[in-house]
């Protein structure tokens, strides 16, 4: 949602710049934390990259558990890469307009798939941003319903009702009006 749509609301300016507010924070604090996460994956990444490597000769009695070590490492990678995508989940859905409750019930159902999470938000913001559409169309249209036109007419012409100018103007006459059978009586008789 933009600030035009916010505006074509009926909202004040001070409403949509708070509104405005409150989602950049939102934002930034996702996006602050998302960066964080990823400083960490890599450097854990980077320490996995810099661990002993087995000898490259086959062991022949091969060795089905890793070390522990290995294994915390490789729980907490899963654990990061899980967590940023539910981050990068929750910032697409703030940048949709979808926040709180709203994002929170979409999440749940996409925690580790990022790619069909954003087209189900993608629909979900196009739903609302229709509905917002249609209510403030709506409005319009009822504050419009009822208001003058500017040429002061009725917008259309009911019947076969003359607009009074035009009856005005059949009215006047210059000098006596005599009825069409006198004229006729006038020219014939001379």
């Amino acid at each position: 949602m933009n600030r035009e749509q916010l505006l074509a609301m009926g909202l004040t300016e001070e409403q949509v710049n708070s509104i405005m507010a409150m989602h950049g924070s939102a934002t930034q604090g996702l996006q602050a934390t998302i960066a964080q996460n990823n400083t960490e994956l890599t450097n854990l990444r980077n320490q996995i990259q810099s661990a002993p490597q087995p000898n490259p000769t086959p062991d022949p009695t091969p060795n089905p558990e890793p070390d522990d070590n290995t294994r915390a490492l490789q729980e907490r990678i899963e654990q990061l890469e899980r967590e940023n995508v539910q981050k990068d989940i929750r910032a697409y859905a703030a940048e949709k307009g979808l926040t709180g409750e709203q994002a929170e019930s979409v999440l749940a159902g996409f925690q580790t798939d990022l790619e069909a999470a954003k087209k189900a938000i993608d629909s979900i913001a196009q739903i609302i941003s229709d509905k917002e559409t249609a209510a403030a169309t709506a409005k319009e249209q009822e504050l419009l319903k009822g208001t003058p036109n500017p040429g002061g007419g009725t917008g259309g012409n009911p019947g076969n009702d003359k607009p009074e100018d035009v009856k005005n103007a059949e009215s006047i006459s210059f000098g006596s009006k005599a009825d069409e059978q006198s004229t006729k009586d006038y020219y014939v008789l001379k």
